[in-house]
Parts: structure tokens; C-alpha cells; sequence
């Protein structure tokens, strides 16, 4: 992977080399497939087999996600230019996926508790992660489109966020219902 020098400034996007032009050579493709496929994969996977409960997993991954969504965030503006619009849209999130993630099931597989989350939070998650990757390599140069995406996923990490205790909660309650192990 080459870098031009002189009237390109270096930037780091989600951890990958790029000039303002894009993603340079065939390396930050395949990084980026590879990246999409494995998500798009764990994500799939866990759609239909369901997820192992453990109240670290559930707080896990949404630490995860923002964590991802800061590292976006950062690398297509400054910090306090987007910062605080990230927080007002991830408080909004949070608001509403205490509100929207009802499609929770829980059930029993080998003796352990497993539940399958809410998938239209997944995917609304999924579409703007991957946009946002899409928007970068394909506009590096249009600013606000892509961080208009940059925001959406810190709409969407905060209805993950808001999903994960309401995963918990359902959780309490799958354990006192009746027929249950209430491990």
C-alpha cells in the first residue's frame, strides 16, 4: 500500500490508511471486505441461533459499538464538532431502544439461558455501520454526508445500548417465570 506524500495529509479512518481521496490500494479493499463479512457473519449467526445470556456479554458489546462509533466519529471531524451531537443522538437512541426493544425472546438450549435480540435494532445498527465504511471509501471528501451516517450510528449504538437493558430486565423476569430453571 503506497501513501502519496506532499499535497495528501494522512488520515485514519476506523484504523485504516487512507488519503483524502479514499481507501488507497487493493490492501484497504480486502481489509474492509474482510471487516464486513466477519460483522455481517457474527451478526447473522447470532440472529438465529440466539446469543449465550451472561450479564457481561450484554454490556460488552454495546461498549463495542461505542467505542466504534467514537473511533468513527473522531476520524471524520473534530472532536468537539461532532462530539456533542453524538451524544445528543445517543441519548435520543437510548431513549428509544428502551422503548423499541421488545422483540426479546429468551429460552433454554443445553442447560443454559440464550435469548435472540430485537432484529430490527440489528439491522438499523448493520445498514449505518456499513454505510458509514461505504460513504468513506466511496466520498472521502464529502464531509457531511458522511459524518450525516457518523451520527446515525450514534443514534443506533444508543438504541443498542437502550436494548441491552432491556435485555437485562427480561432477563430478571425470565428468570422468575414459571417453568424456568431461574439460574
Amino acid at each position: 500500500m503506497t501513501i502519496p506524500l506532499g499535497s495528501h495529509k494522512l488520515l485514519f479512518r476506523c484504523g485504516m490508511a487512507a488519503t483524502e481521496s479514499g481507501i488507497q490500494g487493493a490492501g484497504g479493499i480486502v481489509l474492509l471486505a474482510v471487516i464486513v463479512l466477519v460483522i455481517t457473519v457474527r451478526v447473522y449467526r447470532s440472529a438465529t441461533r440466539g446469543i449465550r445470556f451472561s450479564t457481561a456479554r450484554i454490556y460488552r458489546l454495546p461498549a463495542l459499538y461505542l467505542l466504534i462509533t467514537i473511533i468513527s466519529i473522531a476520524s471524520i471531524t473534530s472532536l468537539s464538532q461532532g462530539l456533542l451531537l453524538s451524544a445528543a443522538l445517543l441519548a435520543a437512541g437510548l431513549l428509544a431502544g428502551l422503548r423499541m426493544a421488545g422483540g426479546v425472546k429468551f429460552f433454554e438450549k443445553n442447560g443454559a439461558i440464550y435469548y435472540k435480540r430485537s432484529p430490527l435494532v440489528m439491522l438499523i445498527w448493520l445498514v449505518s455501520f456499513f454505510a458509514r465504511f461505504g460513504m468513506g471509501y466511496m466520498y472521502p471528501s464529502v464531509h457531511y454526508a458522511t459524518l450525516a451516517v457518523a451520527l446515525v450510528l450514534a443514534a443506533t449504538t444508543g438504541l443498542i445500548i437502550g436494548e441491552a437493558s432491556h435485555i437485562k430486565k427480561g432477563y430478571e423476569a425470565y428468570k422468575r417465570s414459571p417453568g424456568t430453571k431461574g439460574t
